[in-house]
């Protein structure tokens, strides 16, 4: 069966992590330690060659943190021994032995530097690898792009079937024609809805919760970890991982005391983005809670800015407030192939939106309503432009 490419490397990605990385004890040290030693290798750039005593110190530098973290298997790969490239050109056996045997001299040398720079780049490649797939838990980025017709969905129902207390039933990871089949079209129809064996009444049902992923299953044991859900062989905490995906109840069970049009449609895409991103996912959500209600304004707005201003942190991979990322913004953006036009322009909106911020919501209380709705287009076009690159 073919599979695309980026399907390739999600199981790729995921593959590394299970088997060299899943079992570490000290993540947060592995992670820092990674990023020391990776932004020397940045740093330095290209090395003079197999001479070059300051590359040697941090590709050793590199070799100790993997052997203080990881398995002896990855070192062995961070180290992996490359063949000589052959020598180029011949030269003729009457030529002076002395001048042969300098040539030869000159050609060895500029051997070893080749065969130094690739080990380099290679060692490089090992630990910017290694970092990001602990970082993400093995969860390639590339899963929330994934076409939504293979999604999964998750079913939460609050019933008092045969009981005076309200119970609680779910049923996880269930394909489209099972969630059709199962729960959908028996639901519109108002019948009975089989759930642990019990065939629940429509008339019993108190409450609904549908939630969606784009988690394969044996990807969910990898989500579970990052976000510290309990899942192992003799329990796995299958409520928590239905409420840590996408709610969609509004889309497959309409709630006419939701609030309707411009929030209940927006949102969604935004939080599904932010799957990865669960620092900036959390002041997002809150915002959207706090605009549904019309209350705390001023709180959703900088719910708003803080959920950008985490994102970035994460991309740039650094600890800057918003107004202190223009520069490294830009130059990330430039060095993902964004026209120079659009590079300012939005920088500038990023510039306007953080000063806003600052006017009229950390130092004095003006926000509107009105206003935050234009915010959380704003919020919501960043965040789309970002995740996309």
């Amino acid at each position: 069966m073919n599979i695309s490419l980026s399907e390739k490397k999600i199981n790729e990605f995921k593959s590394f992590y299970k088997f060299f990385l899943q079992s570490i004890q000290q993540r947060d040290v592995a992670l820092n330690d990674l990023k020391v030693v990776l932004q020397e290798f940045k740093d330095k750039g290209k090395p003079f060659g197999f001479l070059d005593q300051d590359a040697m110190r941090i590709q050793r530098k590199g070799e100790i943190v993997l052997e203080r973290h990881f398995s002896k298997t990855l070192v062995e790969l961070y180290n992996k021994e490359f063949d000589q490239v052959g020598r180029q050109g011949s030269y003729k056996q009457e030529a002076p032995l002395i001048l042969s045997i300098l040539v030869s001299i000159a050609e060895s040398m500029n051997d070893k530097d080749m065969q130094f720079t690739t080990a380099w780049n290679h060692k490089k490649y090992i630990l910017d690898y290694t970092l990001s797939c602990l970082y993400h838990y093995g969860l390639h980025p590339d899963i929330w792009k994934r076409d939504e017709s293979n999604v999964f969905f998750n079913v939460l129902i609050n019933h008092t079937y045969n009981s005076k207390i309200v119970r609680e039933v779910h049923k996880m990871h269930l394909n489209k024609t099972q969630f059709e089949a199962d729960f959908e079209s028996l639901y519109k129809k108002k019948r009975r809805i089989k759930f642990s064996g019990e065939l629940i009444p429509f008339s019993s049902i108190r409450k609904v919760l549908i939630t969606t992923t784009l988690l394969r299953e044996d990807e969910i044991p990898l989500w579970a970890q990052k976000r510290g859900i309990e899942w192992n062989k003799d329990y796995k905490s299958e409520k928590e991982f239905i409420l840590s995906c996408k709610d969609e109840t509004d889309k497959y069970h309409p709630n006419p005391d939701a609030y309707s049009s411009y929030e209940a449609s927006k949102n969604s895409e935004v939080i599904t983005l932010l799957n990865n991103y669960p620092q900036a996912q959390a002041p997002y959500l809150s915002a959207c809670e706090k605009f549904k209600k019309k209350e705390y304004i001023r709180n959703c707005i900088d719910d708003l800015r803080l959920s950008l201003e985490m994102l970035l942190r994460d991309i740039l991979q650094n600890g800057r407030s918003l107004e202190n990322q223009l520069g490294s913004l830009g130059n990330y953006l430039k060095n993902e192939g964004i026209s120079k036009e659009v590079n300012n322009s939005f920088i500038h909106l990023i510039d306007l939106y953080s000063k806003y911020n600052n006017n009229n919501v950390k130092h004095n209380n003006n926000a509107t309503y009105r206003e935050a709705k234009l915010i959380f287009d704003l919020t919501d076009a960043f965040i789309k432009h970002l995740i996309s690159l």
